[in-house]
């Protein structure tokens, strides 16, 4: 990774987490030290490694084509079924560019800040709403990085 890059990188970590910080108050573990190299990690290998714990604990046990939410816009697809991340990816992408005064309808569902027929799935102070919020962020600022030895 070039000096420019990891530049790059720093200032986005901390844009990320000054907007996490605006949206949600202080979120542990945002790191503003500059002098700290910043570990490139792609929206993939974070929602991959990250954000699809949470949703196969908390959503997709509703949110499945043979689930109770299997009528909405948001039906996921399981481990079992070739390509699941990157399927459930872009359609979390979709429903997060959705908004409601400002917020990602990703967000305010599970909170149930707004309506949501499964009720409240995801308080907003838990560490699963910090993981939600750090994709939503990473979606709404299109930045991407060279993928890791892992391929993410």
């Amino acid at each position: 990774m070039t000096t420019g890059s990891r530049a790059k990188l720093r200032l986005f970590a901390l844009g990320t987490c000054a907007l996490a910080m605006i949206i949600s108050g202080a979120i542990a573990g945002c790191n503003t030290d500059p002098s700290v190299d910043v570990e490139c990690e792609s929206t993939r290998q974070y929602f991959a490694e990250t954000v699809w714990r949470v949703v196969e604990e908390k959503c997709i046990g509703c949110h499945n084509p043979q689930g109770q939410a299997n009528d909405t816009q948001y039906v996921l697809k399981g481990p079992a079924e070739a390509g699941f991340i990157d399927y459930n990816l872009n359609l979390m992408a979709e429903v997060a560019s959705y908004e409601k005064e400002g917020e990602s309808l990703f967000l305010l569902k599970p909170t149930k800040t707004v309506a949501h027929e499964g009720g409240l799935v995801i308080p907003r102070d838990s560490d699963e709403y910090k993981k939600l919020l750090g994709l939503v962020v990473r979606l709404k600022n299109d930045e991407s990085c060279e993928l890791n030895a892992t391929g993410y």
